[in-house]
């Protein structure tokens, strides 16, 4: 919300026992562009903190309190922070992995701080539930285990095609990302799939078709 503006705050303090903080300038970089990176740590904040769902909520672009800097996609918001003293901001772990930044443990709604990671995340999307359209959101996902922050992408496609050749390599594209492509998930910063979401998805990529 703005209020913690320097980083040696009684706050900060609080939740980090035994660490020497440094006197400096808190500065949040943020996107400047509307991302979904953006609505899926909004949809937390609003599920968390009443205070931030009164006055942002979730939503793909915000004009953010405090001290902020912006950029223009989660590669630009990463350089910044990596650049920037005393920043802080949110990326896509994919992002922050490769560049090797600093990742904060974030408190879960077990009350379990935890670091980011394929495991965190796989334990954030164990328990999901897909409905039948796919369209699933974590907002604050249980389990002592998950991340807090996790989220879902989806690939959007008609259910039919009138080239029967682009319906087939469509088909067998999500079939090969849905199966042996998850064992390459973990390496490039992604979380892979449980069991139940693979199936429920690879369910709808069979069902592609050619159209009449």
């Amino acid at each position: 919300m703005g209020r913690i503006k320097n980083w040696s705050d009684e706050a900060i303090a609080a939740a980090n026992p035994g660490v020497t903080l440094p006197k400096l300038t808190i500065a949040t970089v943020s996107r400047q562009d509307a991302s979904g990176t953006t609505f899926a740590f909004t949809k937390h904040l609003d599920a968390i903190n009443p205070e931030w769902r009164g006055r942002y909520g979730a939503a793909t672009l915000v004009d953010w309190p405090g001290n902020n800097m912006r950029a223009q996609g989660n590669e630009n918001v990463a350089g910044r922070i990596q650049h920037s003293e005393g920043s802080i901001g949110y990326v896509g772990y994919e992002y922050a992995q490769r560049l090797g930044l600093k990742m904060a443990s974030l408190q879960n709604q077990a009350g379990a701080y935890v670091q980011p990671g394929d495991q965190a995340g796989m334990a954030a999307l164990s328990a999901a539930e897909l409905p039948e359209n796919l369209r699933l959101f974590l907002a604050d996902p249980a389990g002592r285990e998950a991340y807090p922050i996790v989220t879902f992408s989806w690939i959007l496609l008609y259910k039919k095609y009138d080239d029967p050749r682009k319906a087939r390599a469509l088909r067998d594209l999500l079939r090969w990302c849905l199966t042996d492509g998850q064992k390459a998930a973990a390496d490039l910063g992604y979380v892979p799939l449980s069991p139940n979401v693979s199936s429920k998805s690879l369910a709808a990529a069979g069902a592609i078709a050619p159209g009449d």
